[in-house]
């Protein structure tokens, strides 16, 4: 024997749809157009950071090109100095990594 559907049943599909349809209409549709934004404007930046980088690997490029008929002394002297510099940035490391351990201001006797 066919039973007439329970109404509660009817009515619970009801407002299930139409919660739906309000949860797609406010929330799912505007929460995509800003994504889809936020994607654009990302594209768009990465493609200008791109068009930024080449103009400046241009730009180094004719510069190393227009300086190197001066010479490799002068670039060897920048070496020299960047090499300088760069052992006197370490030599602090080394102290504290060596005498000092874990940090510590203090020397290892009197911890």
């Amino acid at each position: 024997m066919l039973q007439v559907p329970n109404f509660s049943m009817i009515l619970i599909l009801a407002i299930f749809f139409s919660v739906m349809w309000l949860l797609q209409k406010f929330l799912f549709r505007p929460i995509v157009a800003i994504l889809q934004e936020r994607e654009s404007e990302a594209r768009g930046a990465s493609e200008a950071f791109a068009r930024a980088q080449e103009a400046f690997t241009a730009a180094a490029e004719k510069v190393e090109n227009e300086q190197a008929p001066r010479g490799v002394a002068g670039r060897g002297a920048e070496t020299s100095f960047r090499d300088d510099r760069r052992r006197q940035e370490e030599e602090p490391r080394d102290a504290r990594s060596r005498g000092f351990g874990n940090g510590c201001a203090c020397p290892k006797g009197l911890r």
